[in-house]
């Protein structure tokens, strides 16, 4: 396999300062495509049977892994929002919904949001879904005056290290 690297290669590599580049995410693409093109080959009777969708993957699957994990439920992935809230994000949101920020265009009712926010802090409610539309607003129309963008620095709050978003 060309896209295989050995310990000895990554040592090499690391004692050397020499960059070694593998295609991985080319190669990815070809398998995903390939796996697309068998899937719509396959016969709709090993894609349904009996009302359950996706049935070769899961006959598959049952040989891998615990039927209850199969069999349940779809569950959603989500994001800790709250807890970023009142972390790393705090100063950021504080900087958004403060009462001058809040009440510069003239759009929001800035005591009920500022009573929300201090309620979400002292953790006596959890007003993340609320708080998060009104920061997404204010981050949106702030950017746009502001060269290096509250966005981007949300994000080295959240990711200290990681490459900061580009405005």
């Amino acid at each position: 396999m060309d896209s295989y690297i050995s310990i000895e290669d990554s040592h090499v590599d690391v004692l050397h300062e020499i960059t070694v580049r593998l295609n991985a995410a080319d190669e990815f693409h070809r398998v995903l495509d390939r796996v697309v093109e068998f899937a719509w080959r396959l016969p709709l009777k090993f894609k349904l049977r009996r009302g359950k969708t996706k049935w070769i993957l899961r006959q598959l699957l049952y040989r891998y892994v615990p039927a209850a994990l199969v069999e349940r439920p779809k569950m959603g992935f989500s994001v800790p929002i709250d807890l970023w809230l009142r972390g790393p994000l705090r100063d950021w949101a504080e900087a958004l919904l403060s009462a001058d920020s809040l009440g510069r265009h003239g759009l929001f009712a800035v005591r009920p949001i500022r009573q929300k926010w201090e309620e979400h802090l002292s953790g006596s409610r959890n007003w993340q879904l609320m708080l998060w539309t009104v920061l997404m607003f204010q981050a949106w129309i702030s950017d746009a005056k502001r060269p290096t963008g509250l966005i981007a620095d949300a994000h080295a709050q959240i990711l200290p290290d990681a490459t900061r978003l580009s405005p």
